[in-house]
């Protein structure tokens, strides 16, 4: 009888263990599919050029000449800054409409109508290269910028919200992967060796891709918690936690957490003046802000790096492989962060690692210097770009973008998300816009002013205040913040 009871119990518990697992997997294939459809258009479009400069001077250069006109180099370089930086304005422009469309068309409705837009800038992006017009592809990536900035956003609601609290740091991830391999892809094919030697085939062929992201959305449910939060319609909520959840989930426990988070705040719109006026919603905004500014290195690396490999006297060829193995080892970073992020936590992921990319960005400076008195050095500058970019996969990219989610409760997160962008995407665009300049004035020492000493300050307070976020829900993160004020 013991025996039979003990084979019972024990085929229980294996069922259970089946079912965990299928929900598991469930919930890691619906934030895959989110992440891509999501981050589709930002990825491809700031890794798409990083190959093919050569054939987009070659553009530029005949669109004038077919009109008469020549080019100057200082003419092209302006222009080609514009091409290259209008999307950190237009991105910007698109943090003010994100608390307005993710709260009141929702989520998923918010991700859908913009990855809309993004497929009509991917249509004028290609029609531009038809007819020789770099106005037109300027105008294609200003929409595609405004379009990412709402589907970006989106997109780390929904995984934030749909996800099981013992998941949500892994499903996070999900995003950053998905994010580096379409990186990955954009920079393979940028390559002239592919797709960069055509920009018709090029620019047509994220058309594809931004089409398929609109239907696979369709079918999908709202967030339980927003459902929950505009509607209160328990039946609604509850279909919503099953879809993302899987059948077998205890709903009656997830609604009772949900409760808890809604309901301890009032249901009023959040409001700038309430978040820098309310001692923790202030605090969560300052280390959103400051967790954010470990994300400038990044940039100038996924923009230009066989450039600024170049500029240290790389050959051509070993810069552009290089620049190839930075996206594969961010992807490596990325996907490892996957299995360690939930084991370890959030906060010591993100000061570590981005402490390890200040290193590298100090290393990365010394090596540019000494190769002018020991010339084999400047391959050193390789190295520590790669292990940068590893760091910036592992602890920093899979963090900080969706820490400030993970600090407020409901109401307040798209205000907060907005206010977080609008506080670092200004400060993107003038490092990125102003580097290539100070680097001409000051050479390598322009990454130590611009991204290595901000870095550097901005972990000094993380480490004091940030507290760890990883496995909780977020009522009781919050009242960790009131409790440290």
């Amino acid at each position: 009888m013991s025996s039979s009871r003990s084979s019972a119990e024990t085929l229980s518990e294996n069922l259970m263990e089946s079912e965990a697992y299928k929900n598991r997997f469930r919930i890691y294939f619906l934030g895959l599919v989110i992440s891509l459809a999501c981050v589709f258009t930002p990825a491809f479009a700031n890794s798409y050029m990083n190959g093919s400069v050569n054939t987009f001077k070659t553009f530029l250069n005949e669109s004038f000449q077919r009109r008469g006109q020549e080019m100057s180099p200082s003419a092209y370089s302006w222009l080609w800054a514009a091409i290259l930086n209008i999307w950190f304005p237009s991105f910007l422009l698109g943090q003010f409409l994100n608390p307005w469309v993710n709260e009141k068309m929702g989520r998923k409705l918010g991700a859908i109508a913009f990855n809309v837009l993004a497929f009509v800038a991917a249509c004028l992006r290609f029609t531009s290269i038809l007819v020789y017009s770099p106005e037109l592809l300027i105008v294609s990536a200003a929409m595609a910028s405004v379009a990412s900035s709402i589907t970006y956003n989106s997109m780390i609601l929904m995984l934030q919200e749909c996800s099981p609290t013992n998941v949500r740091g892994t499903v996070a991830t999900i995003a950053e992967n998905s994010n580096a391999f379409v990186s990955l892809v954009g920079m393979i094919v940028s390559m002239e060796s592919v797709l960069g030697w055509d920009l018709r085939l090029l620019t047509g062929f994220a058309l594809i891709p931004c089409l398929l992201a609109i239907f696979v959305l369709i079918p999908l449910y709202e967030t339980p918690k927003h459902i929950y939060m505009r509607t209160k319609d328990i039946a609604q909520t509850h279909k919503a936690i099953y879809f993302y959840h899987g059948a077998s989930t205890d709903v009656d426990k997830v609604m009772e957490e949900m409760k808890q988070e809604i309901n301890v705040e009032s249901c009023e719109e959040s409001s700038f003046k309430e978040i820098l006026m309310t001692p923790h919603l202030r605090k969560a905004l300052i280390l959103g802000c400051l967790a954010l500014i470990n994300t400038l290195g990044i940039w100038p690396l996924m923009l230009s790096s066989t450039d600024f490999l170049q500029r240290v006297e790389i050959p051509l060829e070993i810069a552009s492989w290089a620049s190839m193995v930075l996206m594969l080892v961010y992807l490596g970073g990325a996907i490892a962060a996957s299995f360690v992020i939930e084991r370890f936590g959030r906060r010591p992921a993100l000061l570590y690692c981005g402490s390890a990319g200040v290193v590298c960005l100090v290393g990365f400076v010394v090596s540019a210097r000494l190769h002018y008195y020991v010339p084999f050095s400047k391959y050193l500058c390789v190295l520590f770009v790669l292990i940068y970019a590893v760091t910036y996969g592992l602890g920093v990219g899979t963090t900080v973008w969706y820490l400030n989610a993970e600090l407020v409760q409901q109401r307040h997160r798209s205000q907060v998300q907005m206010m977080c962008s609008v506080f670092i995407f200004p400060i993107v665009f003038f490092t990125t816009f102003t580097l290539f300049p100070l680097y001409d004035v000051i050479q390598e020492y322009a990454f130590l002013l611009l991204y290595a000493l901000p870095a550097a300050g901005s972990l000094v307070y993380l480490y004091r205040e940030l507290p760890e976020t990883g496995g909780r829900e977020i009522h009781e993160i919050v009242r960790e913040l009131r409790g440290l004020l």
